[in-house]
């Protein structure tokens, strides 16, 4: 997230935001009752977002639910308007609809500015939407992404998966996304090399 949008918006409801909304060139969220500008992204997490949705699209060809990339909202039981990097949707009615009623997964792409609310609050507030199965978190630095699956018993279950050989097993709602697949044409920058105190730093090259 970024700015808060100009203006006294205090108390927008979900309709008013929309409609508001028409007239902006950027996106935002509505998130307590204000409209907050998203920033925007680099070219690794547009790459990743097409990627994911690339993947998932032939999945669920023939059944009920589609992806959609960014400009579809989820609605958070408190009342904020979240915009997912990729979100799945099931059982549209409306097409005209800003907002996904019934969405059974949601993908972050992590940036180092929302790093750590999305980990946190942004993820709590997810966890709260009725029906939703599946939360995936990707890190665009590395071959490493976090999944979050609703348990009926526990609650929510986490599992750390790495490596470009590893498949994220969507199980509960059939789909599987192979990390190749996820981080396909995305370069990862070199990890850098620890240096030993009174080292200079160009001894650590070649």
């Amino acid at each position: 997230m970024a700015d808060i949008a100009r203006g006294d918006h205090s108390g927008m409801s979900e309709a008013e935001f929309f409609d508001w909304l028409q007239g902006e060139e950027f996106r935002h969220e509505l998130v307590d009752g204000q409209p907050v500008m998203m920033t925007g992204t680099n070219f690794a997490h547009s790459t990743i977002c097409g990627n994911v949705y690339t993947s998932l699209r032939p999945q669920l060809r023939g059944t009920r639910c589609r992806p959609h990339m960014a400009d579809i909202a989820v609605r958070i039981p408190n009342g904020n308007i979240r915009y997912p990097d990729v979100v799945v949707a099931c059982n549209v009615v409306d097409q005209q609809s800003y907002i996904s009623e019934n969405p059974i997964l949601i993908v972050e792409v992590l940036s180092r500015s929302t790093r750590v609310f999305d980990g946190t609050g942004k993820l709590e507030e997810y966890k709260r939407i009725p029906g939703l199965d599946h939360i995936l978190h990707i890190d665009p630095d590395f071959a490493r992404i976090r999944l979050f699956t609703r348990d009926a018993a526990t609650g929510w279950d986490s599992e750390l998966i790495a490596g470009l050989d590893r498949v994220v097993d969507l199980g509960t709602i059939g789909l599987s996304l192979p990390l190749s697949d996820i981080y396909e044409s995305v370069v990862f920058a070199p990890r850098p090399r620890l240096v030993t105190p009174g080292t200079p730093l160009d001894a650590t090259a070649g």
